[in-house]
């Protein structure tokens, strides 16, 4: 990653999150940071920044904030970027299928629904449209684990099928 000018290699153990860095750039709270942290201290942005420094093998002594945030972006983009190529992948299947893209909204759900946006401002989607609005925050906020569940049931319903032929 960019670091002081030149590239710098990432340590290979686990120092932070993406948590991390989604709260230093101020995309989540620290009362949205939900998981566990990678050290098991705190979800402050300086003890996010503190986890961030580490991944050159640095720490806070080393590297100021800005140069924190600097990396924090470059991971951020990286992760938004994998998630254009994916809406990308989607592109290209709903084109073969006659849909005009112009036309199609996408719909984004879930705590990083913001990453969804981006990727998908970023792949040429004009209509993008947060489950919130459509539902409200109470729903919205459930509604990810909701349509996993009904993934998994339609998967155990179509097993048993294919089981008891």
């Amino acid at each position: 990653m960019p670091y002081k000018g030149f590239y710098a290699k990432v340590s290979s153990e686990r120092f932070a999150l993406m948590g991390d860095v989604h709260l230093v750039l101020g995309y989540i709270s620290s009362e949205e940071y939900t998981t566990e942290t990678a050290d098991g201290q705190g979800r402050t942005i300086k003890e996010a920044a503190q986890r961030l420094a580490r991944l050159p093998c640095a720490d806070s002594n080393i590297m100021n904030f800005s140069e924190i945030i600097e990396m924090a972006r470059y991971i951020y983009e990286k992760q938004v970027f994998k998630i254009f190529e994916a809406i990308m992948q989607i592109r290209s299947w709903l084109a073969s299928q006659g849909i005009n893209l112009d036309e199609f909204t996408v719909i984004t759900a879930g705590i990083g629904e913001y990453l969804a946006a981006e990727a998908s401002r970023r792949s040429g989607f004009k209509k993008i449209i947060s489950i919130n609005q459509l539902v409200g925050s109470r729903v919205a906020s459930v509604l990810p684990a909701y349509a996993s569940a009904l993934m998994i049931l339609d998967k155990v319903i179509s097993h048993g099928k294919t089981s008891s032929t």
